[in-house]
């Protein structure tokens, strides 16, 4: 939700723009490469991204290496995001629950 909210731009708005859903996703953790945070790029959390950054991911994307690319959350570096290649072949390995409605807090925003 953090990272969400971090990108919305208007700061006077009280409620998320649109309804997000949550879908719950587990994944054999074989499937992840992970990007330590020390192997990261100067700059790597900058607004908005570097194209040193940009590049990593189309790399990874391109290289189909992993189905699944764990990457520090800019917002708490040591917490990790997940992205999911939806491209990949073994993409049907990922099985999803069923989705619920995103509810943000009303003191976040």
């Amino acid at each position: 939700m953090l990272e969400i909210l971090v990108h919305m731009r208007n700061a006077q708005q009280t409620v998320a723009p649109i309804p997000y859903m949550l879908f719950p996703a587990s994944f054999n953790e074989r499937l992840v490469e992970e990007i330590p945070l020390a192997s990261l790029p100067p700059g790597w959390d900058i607004e908005p991204p570097t194209n040193s950054t940009k590049s990593i991911g189309d790399a990874w994307v391109s290289a189909a290496s992993s189905l699944v690319l764990s990457v520090p959350s800019v917002i708490v570096p040591e917490e990790r995001n997940y992205i999911l290649n939806p491209g990949h072949k073994l993409f049907t390995q990922i099985q999803f629950g069923s989705s619920m409605p995103c509810k943000f807090d009303p003191r976040l925003l």
